[in-house]
């Protein structure tokens, strides 16, 4: 009986941290032995591996066949650095329209940047003017993206809504005291209200 060759594929890979990898053995054997580099040993003839930090990874194939015959194959993996998008708005909520401003972009270990605005707009460059002209809640997505092609992407949103119009009525406006009066909002435009009563004295 032939030995066994031991050989590993990647069926599946995402390269940037935090990684993703699908090993499987390109050959089949009685046994298969993985061994991860945290020392965990796996038995499947295809695994995963999914680590979260840059660097290389050494991975262990052992495959042995049903008499016994063993091949062994060391297999590395490198997880390459990803950016971190990051930007800051002026402002996520606005009483006026229109609006414009630009972003500061603070992203980190980026070289490209892109910009989908309201899902429609695309704009590559670093730092943005953007433009809403009505209201409405706007998303804000910046794409970063490194030299080794591993993206990080980050939503923000932005709210424009007309000033509330403030307004009221009452059940009765005189009467003899005691009086009960109830108060009704006319306001739009409002989420949240805080009444306050004065005494006036005639």
């Amino acid at each position: 009986m032939l030995p066994p060759v031991a050989r590993v594929i990647l069926s599946d890979s995402i390269p940037c941290e935090p990684a993703f990898f699908k090993l499987k053995a390109a050959t089949e054997s009685a046994l298969y032995s993985w061994r991860l580099p945290d020392g965990t040993i796996l038995r499947d003839r295809e695994i995963s591996f999914a680590p979260t930090l840059r660097g290389n990874y050494a991975i262990t194939l052992i495959q042995t066949n049903s008499a016994g015959c063993k091949d062994t194959v060391l297999k590395t993996l490198t997880v390459l650095p990803a950016p971190t998008a990051n930007f800051i708005l002026p402002s996520d909520f606005y009483c006026t329209k229109p609006v414009n401003f630009v972003i500061t972009n603070t992203s980190l270990d980026a070289s490209r940047f892109l910009w989908i605005i309201d899902g429609t707009d695309t704009i590559d460059r670093i730092s943005p003017e953007v433009v809403f002209s009505d209201f409405g809640i706007y998303k804000v997505k910046l794409i970063a993206i490194n030299s080794n092609g591993c993206t990080d992407t980050l939503t923000k949103s932005v709210t424009l809504q007309p000033k509330p119009i403030v307004n009221y009525s009452a059940n009765v406006i005189e009467g003899c005291e005691p009086l009960a009066v109830a108060f009704t909002s006319r306001t739009t435009f409002a989420t949240d209200f805080e009444w306050s009563l004065s005494l006036i004295h005639i």
